[in-house]
């Protein structure tokens, strides 16, 4: 079992003495977000990001909480921050591209799936089927 209270109360003691450690907001965001209190989770990254704009890995974290909760259009916008920022990040892609897909661009998931393979080949077995699909749906895109 994850001891989620006690790292929460050490990100707050690190946050307390110094409240522009973007980094200890992102990493109890994580907490947080393991505890699917997505809520609080966004709050910290929300502050991660106006004390260290430079913290680029937050805007990673809070796109798959958007997406969790199913907020695409915020997921989307932040895989594109963090993309612009990663251009080497087959991650950025991936996430973005499942985004789209759960949202119903096929075409976008599409292209953003072959990004992350160009930058890491191994991820055409993890996408296999998930790639199939959004090519057998793209006929039927809701980005058009």
């Amino acid at each position: 079992m994850q001891n989620y209270s006690s790292a929460v109360s050490d990100f707050t003691s690190a946050i307390n003495l110094d409240p522009n450690f973007g980094t200890a907001f992102m990493y109890r965001a994580l907490v947080y977000k393991n505890e699917n209190d997505y809520a609080n989770a966004i709050s910290d990254l929300n502050s991660a990001l106006t004390v260290q704009p430079t913290l680029l890995d937050a805007y990673l974290f809070r796109g798959e909480i958007y997406t969790a909760m199913g907020s695409y259009e915020n997921a989307i916008s932040d895989f594109n921050t963090f993309t612009e920022n990663n251009q080497n990040q087959a991650v950025s892609f991936m996430s973005s591209g499942l985004t789209l897909y759960q949202n119903g661009n096929y075409s976008g998931a599409l292209k953003d799936f072959t990004n992350a393979m160009n930058i890491n080949p191994d991820l055409h077995s993890v996408l296999n089927n998930v790639i199939t699909d959004a090519q057998n749906k793209s006929g039927s895109d809701n980005s058009k």
